[in-house]
């Protein structure tokens, strides 16, 4: 596998967490919305690591941290936007992990985040197609 192939592979998977998560928003599954938008930035993140043919980080904090580096410190990836990885990290790690903070997502509060996931990954594609036009990826 080429480092392009892995980067389209997490872009495809981004947008099937993205497309998972509204599914679950149109049901009323709000914490799971919440899980799957922050998934969807994650993956979308790691296909810009793969685009550097770097080694993938072990760790979530290691993937955002270098998604950082890459697109936003060394590069054009508006801040703004490349903060809701973090938000969104840190939501999905309340949610999934204390059952107390899941009853806090309502429609408006959920479908916010999900707006957040939505505009990251439209960015990351933005971004690549950018930086990475004539390399298969743009579209």
């Amino acid at each position: 596998m080429t480092y392009l192939d892995e980067a389209w592979g997490w872009l495809e998977y981004s947008a099937d967490m993205l497309q998972a998560a509204k599914d679950n928003f149109s049901v009323q599954q709000y914490s799971v919305t919440v899980s799957l938008s922050y998934f969807a930035t994650f993956y979308a993140a790691k296909s810009v690591i793969a685009l550097s043919r770097e080694r993938d980080p072990k760790t979530h904090t290691g993937v955002i941290g270098r998604f950082g580096e890459l697109a936003v410190r060394d590069s054009d990836f508006p801040r703004e936007v490349a903060r809701h990885l973090s938000r969104l990290s840190t939501l999905r790690n309340n949610t999934d992990y204390d059952f107390s903070y899941r009853d806090t997502w309502k429609a408006d509060n959920t479908a916010e985040e999900l707006e957040r996931a939505r505009a990251f990954v439209e960015e990351v594609h933005n971004w690549i197609n950018r930086h990475f036009e004539g390399d298969g990826l743009a579209g």
